[in-house]
């Protein structure tokens, strides 16, 4: 696996390290994860999935994250989403993120969508964040000790609401 990292890290020889890899007859998670992000970078993304799923099937959270990764940059929202709350409940802070940030992004489509078909002159962007469910992750993880998610949750209140004082001289006070 060392030697597969160093390969990918240091001349980005995809097809030297996949041997490697193929090499250490194991089918341990952190090899067809590893594979999966070696057959990602090479653009085979069917074979990329089939291994991140080898080890997404033994519960590795963080194969779970490249799997959701893959499946937002082929545009399957659906499944990224179900991989992301996957690993978040098997306790996930960055897949807490990713989830949040998902579900941001899918509600603010949701909503441009809406106002293309009520107000296609009107182009006014508010920047509060919409997604109740995110903001309810980011609560979580605030809750829950992680303190970086206090600046994002201060994103779903006005700029004149005390509450973004609150969060960001917290957040400060912390870091």
């Amino acid at each position: 696996f060392e030697l597969a990292s160093k390969l990918v890290k240091s001349s980005k020889n995809y097809e030297l390290a996949m041997k490697v890899l193929d090499d250490t007859n194991s089918d341990e998670p952190v090899i067809t994860g590893y594979k999966g992000f070696v057959y990602e970078n090479m653009k085979q993304y069917k074979k990329a999935e089939e291994n991140y799923l080898n080890a997404v099937e033994r519960n590795d959270i963080g194969i779970m994250i490249y799997l959701g990764s893959l499946y937002e940059n082929l545009g399957e929202t659906k499944k990224a989403k179900d991989i992301y709350t996957k690993a978040y409940h098997l306790g996930s802070i960055d897949a807490g993120y990713k989830l949040a940030y998902l579900l941001e992004e899918m509600e603010e489509n949701k909503l441009k969508e809406n106002d293309k078909k009520e107000n296609p002159k009107d182009n006014k962007k508010e920047d509060i964040k919409k997604s109740k469910e995110a903001k309810k992750i980011l609560e979580n993880l605030v809750k829950n000790g992680d303190d970086y998610s206090m600046v994002d949750l201060s994103l779903y209140y006005p700029e004149t609401d005390k509450m973004v004082r609150i969060l960001n001289l917290k957040v400060s006070e912390k870091l």
